[in-house]
C-alpha cells in the first residue's frame, strides 16, 4: 500500500515535531512559506506516523500556525519502523538537496517571471535580486580551487560580454547572477 494513498486532515495543535528533526528552519524561511501558502495555498500534505509525529514537513506546519491555520492535510506513514522513519526524516531533505539545477532554464524562467513583474519572494528569493544582466562563464571553475587568476578571467570575462570586447574601460558595475547558486554580486569596471 502507498503511503500517499489517502489525505487525513489534522488539527494542527494535534501534531508533534520530530524531537531529532536535523532541518533547521529560519524565521526567514518560515515567513518565505508562510507567503508561498497564501499564494498558492496547501500543495504538499504533512507526513506524519501513526501518533501524529511529523517526517516531513515541519516548515509548513510551523509556516501554517504563522497563518493562524488550525487543519492541514496530512498523510500517515502506517506500519514503519523505528529507523525508516529515522531515516525518512533525513532522506526527505537529503534527496532533494542531492538534486541540481538546470541552470539555463532556471536563470530563463526566473528572468521570465521577473519581466513580468511576479513576485520572486515567493519562490524564495530575496526581494533585492536584479536579472540586468546574467553572464556565460565558461569554461566553468572547480569551486574548491577557485584562484586569484580564475577571479580575474572571469571579472574579465563579464566584463567583455556585458560592455563588449576590446571596450575602453568604464566606471560602474554591473549586477551578476551565479549559474551555480544564484548568488547576485556587483562586478566593478575592468
Amino acid at each position: 500500500m502507498w503511503v500517499a494513498d489517502k489525505v487525513e486532515k489534522k488539527k494542527t495543535e494535534e501534531l508533534n515535531v520530530y524531537s531529532t528533526n536535523a532541518r533547521v528552519h529560519t524565521e526567514q524561511q518560515i515567513n518565505q512559506i508562510a507567503n508561498a501558502i497564501s499564494e498558492w495555498g496547501w500543495t504538499i500534505p504533512i507526513l506524519i506516523d501513526e501518533d501524529n509525529t511529523v517526517l516531513a514537513g515541519h516548515g509548513r506546519l510551523t509556516a501554517a500556525k504563522s497563518l493562524s491555520i488550525d487543519e492541514v492535510p496530512c498523510i500517515v506513514a502506517r506500519g514503519w519502523s523505528e529507523a525508516q522513519k529515522k531515516a525518512y526524516v533525513i532522506a526527505d531533505n537529503k534527496l532533494a538537496e542531492n538534486s541540481e539545477w538546470n541552470t539555463d532554464v532556471y536563470f530563463s524562467e526566473l528572468k521570465e517571471l521577473s519581466s513580468i513583474g511576479f513576485d520572486l519572494t515567493l519562490a524564495g528569493f530575496d526581494d533585492d535580486l536584479k536579472f540586468s544582466f546574467q553572464p556565460n562563464l565558461s569554461p566553468t571553475a572547480n569551486l574548491t580551487e577557485v584562484t586569484g587568476a580564475d577571479i580575474e578571467n572571469a571579472t574579465k570575462s563579464i566584463y567583455e560580454q556585458f560592455m563588449g570586447a576590446g571596450q575602453e574601460a568604464k566606471t560602474g558595475e554591473v549586477d551578476v547572477i551565479c549559474p551555480e547558486c544564484g548568488h547576485d554580486f556587483k562586478v566593478s569596471g575592468y
